[in-house]
């Protein structure tokens, strides 16, 4: 079976490198990048923070910049996909399941 690597990346640190197997179910909490097109005073601009998102998917795999994630698989292998920045995951979890 295929085993797919990963690197959680906080700032520029590589914090630890794990291998999944493609479809193993993921928690992954990361930072939602925020772009607000409208002006705001200073002190709005001082308050305002990401979000943290917790997203459960399935594995599909890694690229150099994005974490690839399904959230819906057919039994062809079709699927949606989420790709998560690098740059964004602070924390991944496995939860030990497979399809």
């Amino acid at each position: 079976m295929y085993m797919g690597r990963y690197a959680i990346l906080v700032g520029n640190l590589n914090v630890r490198i794990k291998k999944f197997e493609k479809l193993t179910k993921l928690l992954v909490e990361w930072e939602d990048i925020l772009s607000e097109p409208e002006w705001h005073d200073k002190d709005k601009i001082d308050k305002v923070t990401a979000m943290s998102v917790k997203t459960l998917g399935f594995y599909l795999g890694t690229k150099k910049n994005v974490l690839k994630l399904a959230h819906s698989i057919c039994q062809d292998g079709d699927s949606d996909v989420t790709l998560i920045p690098w740059g964004c995951v602070r924390n991944i979890e496995s939860l030990e399941t497979e399809c």
